[in-house]
């Protein structure tokens, strides 16, 4: 506090000074600056502390000034503003990539599975942090340890559990106790297919003991044999 104390007590004589008695050519020069101190201010106040933005935002907060004091064309400072946006968006979007990255390799190293997750598996990533409570994906990637495709085990895993309504930690790990301690899969509430719905014959084992079909087959044999035989 102090230092800001200090800070405005220089600022505000050099202010007046530039403003009262310096050619008005200093005027944007001091506007610029303040324009730089000021957005720097606010990005740090917000947490934004990512230094290619604060560069971006510097370099338009100190051409604007400039900008409106030599009266350059409308066109150039929307273009300036375009390219800015442009950029702030793309730093955006690999930055908050980078971050899902992290949190996601953190959590597949925590289950022992050595792979790199890709632009798809972070988007699914992202849905799932909405979708379920803490401790649900790393439990996921727990129960997908040793699988061949583990990450394609942990999006129909986390799939099921959606579908049930499971999204606490509590609840997955219940839902997947139950079917092994029953040892059967819950059954489908699905309709059964009503072809299948008929009387289906028992077999006994004298019914396999009818070899009248051997003995037709081997007569067939033999009369071709003497067929042949006859034909010579």
């Amino acid at each position: 506090m102090r230092n800001r104390i200090l800070v405005a007590c220089v600022g505000v004589p050099v202010i007046l000074v530039v403003l009262f008695v310096l050619p008005e050519a200093f005027t944007p020069a001091l506007i610029a600056v303040l324009s730089v101190i000021g957005t720097y201010e606010a990005l740090h106040a917000i947490g934004m502390n990512h230094p290619r933005i604060a560069l971006y935002t510097a370099l338009v907060a100190l051409a604007i000034p400039f900008w409106v004091y030599f009266g350059e064309p409308r066109q150039w400072g929307l273009l300036v503003l375009l390219v800015y946006l442009v950029l702030v968006f793309a730093e955006a979007f690999v930055s908050r990539n980078e971050a899902l990255l992290e949190e996601f390799s953190a959590i597949l190293r925590g289950a022992e599975i050595q792979m790199r997750p890709t632009v798809d598996d972070l988007a699914a990533y992202e849905d799932w942090k909405s979708c379920f409570q803490s401790g649900v994906v790393e439990f996921a990637a727990q129960c997908a340890r040793g699988k061949r495709y583990p990450i394609s085990y942990m999006r129909g895993l986390l799939e099921t559990w959606r579908e049930a309504n499971v999204t606490s930690l509590e609840a997955a790990q219940e839902y997947q106790q139950r079917p092994r301690e029953s040892g059967t899969r819950p059954q489908s509430n699905a309709p059964k297919n009503p072809a299948l719905n008929y009387e289906q014959r028992e077999y006994r084992n004298e019914d396999f003991e009818d070899d009248s079909y051997i003995e037709m087959a081997k007569a067939y044999l033999a009369r071709q044999q003497a067929e042949e035989n006859g034909g010579d």
